[in-house]
């Protein structure tokens, strides 16, 4: 599965998109360390993914 990153929180979590407008929020060690926006991600590093099943979650707040 390929996995493009969205958006990094830390070096440890980021917004990846799944494909048919579906996104995750993933977590692993180091996993965001040295990626940048719209860079594939390793899937091999997830250790856990929370996914964004609703359009509500799906929408970023800035604050």
């Amino acid at each position: 599965m390929q996995l493009i990153i969205k958006q990094i929180f830390n070096n440890n979590t980021a917004i990846v998109d799944l494909g048919d407008n579906q996104q995750a929020i993933v977590k692993g060690k180091g996993i965001g360390f040295n990626k940048s926006k719209n860079s594939e991600l390793d899937s091999s590093k997830i250790e856990k993914i929370f996914y964004l099943d609703s359009a509500d979650s799906q929408k970023m707040k800035v604050v």
